[in-house]
């Protein structure tokens, strides 16, 4: 969070569900010193705190909330809302924000990280080294490598953008087929993943959990992999897991 900033102007008692709630506090006591403002690990919220608070700032639902209590304001501080959506979701009297910061680079990082990892044989090299044992072998470039990517929008561009940057040939799959970051050579609709999935050795899924995307990459698509690795950034119920024992094999 950076100032100058505003709560909805009801907002007086916050209640903060995080592991870096007194950083927040503090940050809150400099910035609103107009709020009265409690803290916890979201484990540990109970029901008297949900109860004393109008303002609720936290990733998930607190495990010992039956309800909401007084709480008008849910803030997620993260970029995706599933979580509290789920279930019987919350009182349509409570509003719903979250935190739009760009997550693209440092999952774009991650993805790199991975892919290079992979190619380079890193596992096996650090076991060799664990076990002083001299282990050559040939490794392969990423450049030249064709990666798919689930999900055209901020995190996916980012992670199309830094492959691109290795030599990778990037190509997009989204809901309407609309191109996120240049880098992307081409950007397809859903309804053609099963045919685009054998012929990339990199996909990388970047999408939220709807009702749309449950289960997308599922048993039909991935008996069309041939050889691909699959990493998986946004939500684990996109793939269809019980499906994946049988793809591996």
């Amino acid at each position: 969070m950076k100032p100058p900033f505003s709560l909805p102007y009801s907002a007086k008692r916050v209640l903060l569900g995080t592991s870096t709630h007194e950083q927040l506090a503090t940050f809150l006591a400099v910035h609103r010193p107009d709020l009265e403002v409690r803290g916890a690990p979201f484990v540990n919220i109970t029901p008297d705190q949900l109860a004393w608070a109008d303002t609720y700032v936290g990733f998930k639902r607190p495990p010992a909330a039956t309800s909401m209590g007084a709480v008008r304001w849910v803030h997620c501080t993260g970029a995706g809302v599933d979580s509290w959506l789920a279930g019987d979701g919350l009182d349509a009297d409570i509003l719903l924000t979250r935190t739009p910061e760009s997550f693209g680079p440092m999952i774009a990082e991650w993805a790199a990280a991975r892919v290079l990892a992979f190619q380079q044989q890193l596992l096996d090299v650090a076991k060799a080294q664990r076990e002083h044992r001299w282990a050559p072998r040939e490794v392969s470039f990423v450049a030249g490598t064709r990666a798919l990517v689930l999900g055209t929008g901020d995190i996916g561009s980012a992670i199309a953008t830094l492959l691109t940057s290795l030599g990778c040939d990037v190509i997009g799959v989204s809901r309407t087929g609309t191109r996120g970051a240049p880098a992307f050579r081409a950007v397809h609709t859903v309804d053609q993943l099963a045919s685009l999935v054998g012929g990339v050795q990199w996909i990388v899924i970047t999408l939220p959990i709807t009702p749309a995307t449950s289960k997308l990459f599922s048993r039909e698509v991935m008996s069309h992999c041939r050889g691909a690795v699959l990493l998986n950034a946004g939500r684990g119920a996109v793939v269809d897991q019980a499906a994946l024992p049988e793809a591996l094999d």
